[in-house]
């Protein structure tokens, strides 16, 4: 495939089917009422640059918003593709207070109680911004850590399942109570969902980007896509999403218009955990609502 000129290289990969498939987690469709109560909202007509980083207009939130994480064999991207802009968007509301290494919300937490069934079975990302609002918010990793272990191909040995909710910390030797832990940015349940985006909702999202942070964004993962390794992605096609993911910014490699996106699969998948989609690849866009520094709930973080 290589030799096509596609505009990316892929390379072989040790995963098979059954396995990549289990790394997966985009439920095929949202529930009716989420695709008619969601519209793009308005924003002010700031010029867009041809290329755009979100780490690299916000510096002190550029740790939080460049990590790259692993979800493990597990169908959780969902909560992946949630969290990986509320951290971000955490950190920038609260002028950088929400950085560090410590600046993770549970995954595992979102994967065990935002799904009304195993979390590794599949979700979408609003799920995980209407349990914080609806419940009393979510901890942190260092409260509640991730479940599923290992990096890379060492941990495709078995298919994991997401653990009951937790009404405890569980992080070894955490001072504080669960209680005592929860992040609640208020308001960020009125997110906006935008499928089959067209050429006017690609601005207003780059839009959104520029003016609060990352944005979470589905996609239709093929084998082609498991085998990534750098350029710009251009498979584009009438496709259900089976995988969730987010984009930090947008630019241009060799005339083609991109999203930079990251994945849930450690920093050994594409380009250290990163990628570049043409801009039809993206099949919706999930922006979460807008909270500011003084419209929730954010404990003093705990370093490990």
């Amino acid at each position: 495939i290589n030799g096509l000129d596609l505009g990316f290289t892929v390379a072989a990969s040790d995963w098979t089917t059954e396995h990549f498939q289990a790394r997966l987690g985009r439920s095929q469709e949202p529930p009716i009422g989420a695709r008619r109560g969601s519209s793009p909202r308005s924003v002010q007509a700031e010029s867009l640059p041809a290329s755009f980083d979100s780490r690299s207009k916000w510096p002190k939130c550029a740790e939080v918003i460049g990590k790259i994480h692993d979800q493990g064999h597990c169908g959780s991207c969902w909560v992946f593709g949630a969290l990986g802009p509320l951290d971000s968007r955490l950190c920038i509301a609260t002028g950088g207070n929400f950085s560090g290494s410590a600046a993770v919300l549970s995954r595992g937490f979102g994967a065990s109680c935002a799904s009304n069934y195993d979390g590794c079975l599949g979700g979408w990302e609003y799920w995980v911004y209407e349990y914080v609002d609806r419940e009393d918010g979510i901890p942190s990793t260092g409260c509640s850590p991730y479940f599923a272990t290992g990096s890379g191909t060492e941990h495709f040995q078995q298919h994991g399942t997401a653990p009951p909710c937790p009404t405890t910390c569980t992080g070894e030797d955490y001072p504080r109570s669960l209680q005592e832990d929860l992040y609640q940015p208020k308001g960020v349940s009125k997110y906006t969902l935008i499928q089959d985006p067209t050429a006017q909702d690609l601005e207003t999202v780059k839009r959104l980007i520029q003016s609060g942070g990352p944005v979470a964004f589905g996609i239709y993962c093929t084998d082609t896509f498991m085998g990534y390794t750098s350029g710009v992605y251009t498979l584009c096609g009438d496709w259900s999403p089976n995988h969730a993911v987010h984009t930090i910014g947008w630019g241009v490699e060799g005339g083609t218009k991109y999203f930079l996106g990251q994945n849930s699969w450690g920093t050994s998948w594409g380009e250290k955990g990163r990628f570049k989609v043409k801009e039809c690849v993206p099949t919706d866009f999930t922006i979460p609502g807008a909270f500011t520094k003084d419209s929730g709930s954010y404990p003093a973080l705990l370093e490990k």
